[in-house]
């Protein structure tokens, strides 16, 4: 299985791992795979395998600011956010054909999973999407909004509303980023029930998009940059926790597991006033990319 972390930008070093996993030839063809925030938009091309490829590559390469969010200068204190994402839907919709999200059904019905987490404002809880039914019921908006709405950073980038029917019943919902309740998805509930015969054998790769590790920075004395910061740190250390407890969990049932993340040492500089800069993308995607290319890329535990 592959689980994909949030991260924003830093989707990008996530986009080029793959890419360059293709390239090295010994890439799996994943039977679970789950995405929270980027990872989320990361998550569908990844499942349906190295075919999508170009798609990751154009996505995270030759897109920027523009092609995602739309900044909302006089109504933004009294909105819901300072963003606007209307690109970012127009983006999903264009790279979610109907003929990709059909196979992406297919594969389901195959008897692999794809699995999306938002976060539920209105009850406070991590909601866990199962993107190939969804995408097998024909459910293709739904789909698309989901995508869109585990990627809504609280604040920056508006909450969506999903409305959905299940058990004769319709739920109108707002949800947001699903990096609010996890970083990265890598055990599932189902896998608690799930004959421990039945996992042994299997390897877990979870890919961060971020930096687990960071080395000293100068964080700016503006309001923005000191709560991206902390949010940022927080994120860090939930994901931190995250990785022990999965290595705990795969050491435990005779699971592989695989870690990796952005290298601290690779010399990529962030500016946070400058939002997906396509040049800071372009230079994670080549990292990522080199790093799984020449084998370096995993820690295994």
């Amino acid at each position: 299985m592959l689980a994909l972390s949030g991260g924003g930008e830093d989707g990008a070093f996530g986009a080029g791992v793959l890419v360059g996993w293709s390239a090295r030839g010994d890439r799996p063809d994943f039977d679970l795979v789950t995405g929270i925030s980027t990872g989320a938009l990361i998550a569908p091309f990844a499942f349906l395998g190295r075919d999508y490829d170009n798609v990751l590559t154009r996505v995270f390469t030759q897109s920027d600011a523009s092609d995602i969010m739309r900044m909302r200068p006089f109504q933004a204190v009294f909105s819901d956010a300072l963003f606007d994402t209307a690109p970012l839907a127009a983006l999903i919709q264009e790279n979610t054909p109907p003929s990709f999200l059909r196979a992406i059904g297919q594969k389901h019905k195959a008897g692999n999973s794809l699995l999306v987490v938002t976060s539920e404002l209105d009850s406070a809880r991590a909601s866990v999407w199962d993107m190939g039914a969804i995408a097998a019921a024909g459910q293709y908006d739904l789909f698309r909004s989901i995508m869109r709405a585990s990627a809504a950073l609280p604040g920056l980038f508006p909450p969506v509303n999903l409305r959905y029917s299940a058990d004769d019943k319709t739920y109108a919902e707002t949800h947001v980023d699903g990096g609010v309740h996890m970083q990265f998805l890598a055990v599932p509930n189902f896998a608690f029930t799930t004959p421990d015969q039945k996992l042994k054998g299997g390897h877990i790769y979870v890919l961060i998009n971020n930096t687990l590790n960071p080395g000293p920075e100068v964080v700016g004395r503006t309001a923005l940059s000191i709560s991206q910061q902390a949010l940022t740190t927080t994120g860090r250390a939930n994901a931190l926790l995250q990785v022990n407890a999965t290595q705990l969990f795969a050491s435990e049932r005779g699971l592989r597991f695989s870690v990796t993340s952005i290298d601290p040492n690779a010399g990529i500089v962030y500016d946070p006033s400058d939002r997906f800069s396509s040049t800071y993308m372009n230079a994670l995607y080549r990292h990522g990319a080199k790093r799984a290319e020449s084998g370096t890329l995993w820690l295994n535990g």
